[in-house]
């Protein structure tokens, strides 16, 4: 069962979502506890119901694994390999 999180935590992390979405790939977050963290930041964005939090993904740094937590963007879905190739220049480069 989910631990109820006080208002002003709930919208600090709500805060830190949002400056995650606004950055170009994320943010970091140094914590005493990633799991702890990882967790409070997802039930605060399953409470919230913002479709756009979806797009981030809570990460524990490679680095510093206990006390980073990376809130970062998940990658878009790629563009077929058709949209990706410039067709503009010739393909056949025989002599």
């Amino acid at each position: 069962m989910p631990i109820p999180l006080p208002s002003t935590h709930h919208e600090n992390l709500l805060n830190l979502m949002y400056q995650a979405l606004a950055s170009p790939l994320g943010i970091i977050v140094v914590v005493s506890n990633v799991g702890d963290a990882r967790g409070m930041f997802s039930q605060v964005r399953n409470a919230n119901g913002d479709s756009a939090l979806w797009a981030l993904s809570f990460i524990p740094s490679p680095y510093s694994p206990r006390t980073e937590l990376w809130i970062v963007k998940k990658r878009q879905a790629a563009k077929p390999p058709e949209e990706e190739l410039d067709t503009s220049l010739p393909i056949d480069i025989a002599p």
